[in-house]
């Protein structure tokens, strides 16, 4: 059985060389030395944002040890629990944020730039409000046959069901 780590890996790889191919077909030749400071300043940028999205997970995550040292174990799988599922509702503003910031970018007017702004965070608060309350209302219905396996027996038999 390979490792997901190897998998990426040969994933990442397939995926580059046939960019590389694709790019060579339709330039016809590819040089390395016109682009070296571009390279070198997308480097650090990379760099940054890698050392950066590492820390930030880091940040996320060492409150489970925290907790995990003054708590007692089921206390840290409840709290696990309810961080991972208020963590699900920073996907809307993440994707929000990454579909917005090109635009932002952009845009040369600031009134523009700053009314577009406002009106993203407006409508991403009412919609991640609006979520975070269902999931308040519902959590004592769907945590259960979450955890307890009985939606994911319900799951299987589907699946069963559509393939056989």
């Amino acid at each position: 059985a390979f490792s997901p780590i190897i998998c990426l890996g040969f994933s990442l790889l397939l995926t580059n060389v046939l960019l590389f191919v694709i790019l060579y077909r339709e330039i016809g030749s590819i040089s390395f030395t016109t682009m070296n400071a571009y390279l070198k300043e997308a480097g650090k940028y990379g760099a940054a944002a890698q050392i950066g999205s590492l820390f930030g997970y880091i940040t996320l995550r060492v409150d489970l040890l925290l907790i995990n040292f003054f708590r007692s174990k089921e206390q840290v799988g409840y709290y696990s629990v309810a961080a991972d599922i208020g963590e699900q509702l920073w996907i809307l503003s993440s994707s929000a944020s990454t579909v917005l910031f090109p635009s932002i970018a952009g845009e040369n007017d600031v009134v523009k730039r700053d009314a577009l702004t406002q009106q993203t965070c407006r409508i991403i608060l009412l919609l991640s409000t609006a979520i975070a309350i269902l999931i308040a209302v519902f959590s004592f219905i769907f945590i259960p046959l979450l955890f307890f396996g009985f939606l994911i027996w319900l799951l299987v038999q589907f699946i069963k069901w559509c393939w056989y």
